[in-house]
Formats: C-alpha cells, sequence, structure tokens
C-alpha cells in the first residue's frame, strides 16, 4: 500500500489498489454548465452530478477523526461496504451550484432543491476516483450543523477528475471571497 499525502492540499485523487495520488485544484477547465459574475466577489458556477447518498447525524467529534483525506475515504468505503451508502448514484443528474454562499442541489429544472450546504458550515471537501474503473470521480462533502453537535457526509458523483477539481477551485475561491470580505 503506497501513500502519498500533502496535509495542505484540498483534493485528493484515488486510485484503485488504494495508492494515492495528490492533486491540487488548479484546474481551469470548470465543465460547468453555467458559469456566471464578472469577479471573485460573485463566483458561481453550476455542475451536472449524481448523487450517491448521505451519512447522517454522526456525532461531532467524528468530524475531528476524519480529517485526513483518507481517513474520510476509508470512512465512506465502509459505509458502502456495510451498505449504509450506496456503490453507485441513483441515474437522475442534478444541478450542483457553488457560489459564495455555499453548494445548493437542485433537480435539473431547478425547481426542487434537494439539499443546501452553507459555506461556513462545509468542514471538508474532496473528491477521489470511485475506484470501480469507470473513471468516476466521488467528491465528499463533510458539513456540521449550526452548534457543532452534529455532523454529514455527503457523497455526489463526478463526470470526470476535472469536473470535481472544478468544483472544489470555485469552493477554494468562495472561502476565498468571504475570507476577504470578512478582513475587510
Amino acid at each position: 500500500m503506497g501513500y502519498s499525502l500533502s496535509s495542505s492540499c484540498l483534493v485528493c485523487g484515488f486510485q484503485s489498489g488504494r495508492s494515492v495520488q495528490v492533486q491540487h485544484c488548479t484546474s481551469l477547465d470548470t465543465d460547468s454548465t453555467k458559469s456566471s459574475g464578472n469577479s471573485a466577489s460573485e463566483t458561481c458556477a453550476e455542475f451536472r452530478v449524481k448523487y450517491v447518498g448521505a451519512i447522517e447525524k454522526l456525532e461531532f467529534e467524528m468530524s475531528k477523526t476524519l480529517q485526513e483525506p483518507l481517513d474520510l475515504i476509508s470512512y465512506i468505503d465502509t459505509a458502502q461496504q456495510d451498505g449504509k451508502l450506496p456503490f453507485m448514484p441513483g441515474e437522475e443528474e442534478m444541478i450542483l451550484g457553488v457560489s459564495k454562499y455555499g453548494v445548493k442541489v437542485a433537480s435539473l429544472d431547478q425547481c426542487d432543491v434537494l439539499h443546501r450546504h452553507a459555506l461556513y458550515l462545509i468542514v471538508r471537501m474532496l473528491c477521489y476516483d470511485d475506484g470501480l474503473g469507470a473513471g468516476k470521480n466521488l467528491l465528499a462533502l463533510s458539513t456540521t450543523d449550526t452548534k457543532q453537535q452534529e455532523c454529514s457526509i455527503w457523497v455526489y458523483q463526478c463526470g470526470s477528475a476535472e469536473q470535481a477539481q472544478a468544483i472544489c477551485k470555485v469552493l477554494s475561491a468562495s472561502f476565498d471571497c468571504a475570507l476577504a470580505s470578512e478582513k475587510s
């Protein structure tokens, strides 16, 4: 088992055979369905993804246990093997929108909002190869509640590693924007 990790990376690329290669969110290809806004303060992009599932209402201490990318990946793998999380997503595509307010997941027609993750409640986001040989990447979002008593893990399937990296890049820009406005 060969692991190669950097503690400062936002995105971890997981390869089958349990060898991990670190990737940083530097892709300029957004592979998004829509991008708008003229400045970093209006960062907004939408991506087509599929929802795999969620592990909700874990004790908050679990988010501290799952700080490292490999720990979070292993936890998701174990949940899939134990039947708590499916291996494959449903057939329905969804729109995952990232903005300075956080992440919103909606139906393709955007009439139904399925999930909302406020930016300040997102603890970690990472992507990795699903290991099933189809070239699909899973995007994992770890979130907490406002009282920091519980945490949840939300898993989405992206069409490619580039798309997953683009989502992380936009989310990173949203964090940068929020931090910059906080300093002002």
